[in-house]
């Protein structure tokens, strides 16, 4: 090809901006291709081959000049890019007879791109570099005070092609996908649905990047959103005042799709542990509040209903009666909210058992049909599914409370339905919107409680587990933070799914019973310490466990030798009077040698650990340790035991 005599130099920001943009769309189409089409990836690789190669020669040549490119450079550049460009070409003409049809659309945008780049290389279509020099000075000019599994992304970018090359790449790596021409577009998705990232291209028409990062971080009801600038400016002074504006990251053109997902992921890794730590410190300190009144309203509502009731027993009056039975009645309601008050702090006492949810809800569906109006249809969708482990009271209660809210959910004057459903699943690592923190793994039994009502935006399904949060003028917003309580207190975990105009669905998930490593097996705690034996009972058997306690190592012996005993693992003090931890260690294995035992001691691990080594423990915890520690070094001995305690 003949090119006109070239300039003197060229801006060369301005020049690898124009290059990397096709080259982007060069390689990333390959890729796509590759992975969908797997039969004819060695036909498409040298595609990508020659793609790489060119932004190689890219970034010998100029990939490290900060003002001008001389001409001489520019020739040599011109001439590989040239050769590149008619090697893709070639490639692409051999590949579309073969290829299938829905391959073509993705074979004509190679095509495309390398026509384009072939565009850039040439002399007349260099030009300056004023637009990109003002979006930098721009940039300068609207500095902002720093600010400090899958995921829900929009990708911003006024080119089609890029659009669909990201949200392609990304939804293979399970993310949902939206999209954006523009910035103010984005604005309005942003403040209409929820979104955990924003992929932004920075050199836009109208409103650029850095005027769309400043608008996100300027309002507040977008403060949880994460912004990655994407741009083939790589200028630093951009990359910097980007940053300075609030920017999460910044990526250059083109992306590789493998370090896209890995930057994607730690950007929301962090934001999901930022969320987890503010999201606990609100329930400890709203937890710590509700069961405090919990607990002063309980001992004033025993005596106002104790004392109406001794006021019935000797009234003789009939309408005196009724207005104390009156005082009771509303005591009781009174009653219902402190309780609701403590499921949601997690202070309610529960008493877990093995529990087959079909069963359960079968035998409530009495009680369920006479709070539902009758103009609403109840269906019942109880498939077998394995027992779980759950106290039965508050299992019931979610149940009401969320049936109660599918009720209220659905208009009086419409005709609707109710569905409550059962099942079992196994996960792998999903994330919830209870209990979000802890990814889900393993066998879980689920009960769904699901209604043709009028549905919830992103925002509100955001907001419906804190407590006193209604959208009703009636309504206290404590039903379903009391739901959120049960589901945390029994290490369960909650999906929600609604939107507008088509109802909503509460999934709640519970540890399969079968799936609780050792649920048949008990804790034995020995302590000479009686605080210690009671603050880790209660402690274990909050967890689901259950415990035995033995103030020596000769009750802990005489405790194991009961046939009844069903001991699998043993909490063990080092240091006690008499027979000590070493001896009582020795007796133990004596009669069970598989037993597992965890040392607890206020000496070292390490000194722990050299003393007990050639008894094989299992576990070590240094006093003083917390209950969660506690519970973390029971819960890794429990996939150790024998079959015998499996059930």
């Amino acid at each position: 090809m003949d090119f006109p005599p070239p300039l003197t130099t060229v801006a060369a920001a301005e020049f690898r901006h124009r290059l990397r943009t096709p080259l982007t769309h060069l390689i990333g189409y390959s890729e796509i291709l590759i992975e969908e089409h797997p039969a004819f990836a060695h036909r498409v690789e040298p595609l990508l081959a020659e793609a790489n190669s060119m932004l190689d020669s890219l970034q010998q040549t100029v990939g490290s000049e900060t003002a001008g490119v001389p001409s001489n450079v520019l020739a040599v550049l011109r001439q590989k890019l040239t050769g590149g460009v008619d090697r893709v070409e070639k490639i692409v003409e051999t590949l579309l007879p073969d290829m299938p049809e829905p391959a073509h659309s993705d074979l004509a945008r190679i095509a495309g791109a390398a026509g384009t780049l072939l565009n850039a290389i040439s002399r007349g279509n260099i030009g300056s570099a004023h637009g990109i020099a003002a979006v930098s000075s721009t940039a300068r000019d609207m500095r902002l005070a720093p600010v400090s599994g899958p995921g829900r992304i929009l990708v911003v970018d006024d080119n089609e092609l890029n659009r669909d090359m990201l949200s392609r790449q990304l939804e293979k790596q399970r993310h949902r996908v939206s999209t954006a021409p523009d910035g103010r577009t984005a604005l309005d998705m942003l403040r209409a649905e929820r979104f955990d990232v924003v992929l932004l291209d920075l050199l836009m028409p109208g409103m650029n990047g850095f005027e769309v990062l400043q608008a996100v971080r300027s309002d507040p009801a977008l403060a949880g959103v994460a912004v990655i600038l994407v741009s083939a400016l790589d200028e630093m002074d951009s990359v910097v005042n980007c940053i300075e504006a609030g920017a999460d990251d910044y990526l250059f053109k083109p992306i590789n799709s493998t370090l896209l997902g890995a930057r994607l992921k730690s950007t929301l890794d962090k934001m999901r542990a930022d969320e987890t730590v503010r999201r606990k410190q609100r329930l400890e300190s709203i937890g710590l509040l509700a069961a405090g009144i919990a607990h002063d309203f309980n001992n004033l509502l025993t005596g106002i209903i104790g004392n109406a009731q001794l006021l019935q027993q000797v009234m003789s009056v009939h309408e005196d009666r009724e207005m104390a039975e009156s005082i009771v009645q509303a005591g009781e309601r009174a009653a219902e909210l402190t309780r609701q008050l403590l499921a949601y702090s997690g202070k309610a006492i529960i008493q877990m058992q093995s529990i087959d949810l079909s069963s359960f809800i079968r035998e409530s569906e009495g009680l369920i049909r006479a709070s539902i109006p009758k103009g609403l249809k109840l269906e019942l969708r109880l498939d077998p599914a394995p027992p779980v482990t759950a106290d039965p009271n508050q299992i019931r209660q979610a149940l009401f409370n969320l049936t109660l809210n599918s009720v209220e959910a659905i208009e009086s004057d419409c005709q609707g339905s109710v569905t409550i459903e059962t099942g079992a699943e196994h996960i792998d690592g999903g994330q919830f919107d209870v209990m979000s923190d802890q990814p889900a793994s393993g066998h879980f039994g689920w009960f769904e409680v699901r209604d043709t009502g009028c549905g919830m935006d992103q925002a509100t399904v955001s907001n419906i587990f804190e407590p006193f949060f209604t959208t009703r003028f009636l309504g206290r917003g404590l039903g379903l933070a009391a739901v959120a309580g049960i589901v945390r207190s029994h290490r369960g975990f909650l999906r929600v799914t609604s939107s507008p105009g088509n109802g909503s669905a509460f999934r709640l998930f519970f540890p399969a019973a079968a799936e609780i490593a050792g649920a048949d097996s008990s804790v034995l705690v020995v302590d000479d310490e009686a605080i210690v034996r009671q603050i880790v009972r209660v402690s274990l058997e909050r967890s689901g466990r259950r415990v035995l306690v033995a103030e020596s190592g000769e009750a802990a012996v005489e405790i194991l030798q009961r046939p009844d005993s069903r001991v699998g693992i043993v909490v063990l003090d080092w240091k006690m009077p008499l027979m000590d931890g070493s001896e009582t260690l020795a007796r133990l294995r004596d009669i069970r040698p598989d037993l597992k035992v965890i040392i607890s001691s206020g000496f070292a691990q390490t000194e722990a650990e050299d003393h007990f080594r050639a008894a094989g423990i299992t576990g070590y915890l240094q006093k003083p340790y917390k209950m969660s520690e506690l519970i973390t070094v029971v819960d890794r001995c429990l996939p150790l035991l024998p079959k015998s305690f499996q059930r």
